[in-house]
């Protein structure tokens, strides 16, 4: 059970064994869509939406704790999580740049773990086009340097045909082959060089 006081997942379901706070299991499905509460059910999230919403009053702390959700999901490789997460961050906050910069990643990463199968070729495309749409929206200084690294995740994926990818997400060796190709030429060089200077001795 994930603790509302301090996020910690503990085996007692009555009393967190870090902190010590009573756990309670806060009544989220007022405050999500009724189609988001069938998708938490089905993503068992019960635990982790009464941790992010224990204080419905403040909007700061809901917002922190969705995007430290997320996050946490990402570096899990859990996308459809995150993907909810960052959806119904979109819903709570209206115009967060760190929520919609969270969702244009979410979107990036998405497209990049389709992008080497033909057949969702069109699936791929969309998720690119949501990511790119969200990226605009985002003009903060403070997140240019997490800006970047989506909009350098997007151009990485965009216009990449399947068969540029070993397997889904993962660049393959159309790209790894010109790389090879290149360092043979450099190396050839480099020895050629040695030899003339041989020879100008």
């Amino acid at each position: 059970m994930i603790c509302q006081s301090c996020g910690a997942n503990s085996k007692d379901a009555t009393t967190c064994e870090y902190c010590g706070t009573k756990i309670v299991l806060v009544d989220v499905s007022d405050v999500l869509l009724e189609e988001e509460t069938k998708k938490a059910k089905i993503l068992n999230l019960s635990g982790d939406l009464s941790y992010v919403f224990s204080n419905k009053d403040d909007q700061d702390q809901i917002i922190d704790r969705i995007l430290e959700k997320s996050k946490e999901y990402i570096d899990n490789g859990e996308l459809k999580k995150a993907e909810f997460f960052s959806k119904v961050g979109l819903n709570q906050s209206k115009g967060n740049e760190k929520i919609i910069l969270l969702s244009a990643q979410v979107n990036a990463l998405y497209g990049l773990k389709v992008s080497g199968s033909i057949q969702m070729a069109n699936i791929k495309q969309k998720y690119l086009h949501d990511a790119k749409e969200q990226i605009e929206k985002v003009s903060s200084d403070s997140l240019k340097d997490e800006k970047d690294k989506v909009l350098s995740m997007i151009k990485t994926v965009d216009g990449k045909k399947a068969t540029q990818f070993d397997a889904p997400g993962t660049m393959g060796s159309g790209t790894a082959g010109c790389a090879t190709i290149f360092g043979w030429i450099i190396g050839a060089l480099i020895v050629l060089g040695y030899i003339i200077s041989m020879f100008d001795l």
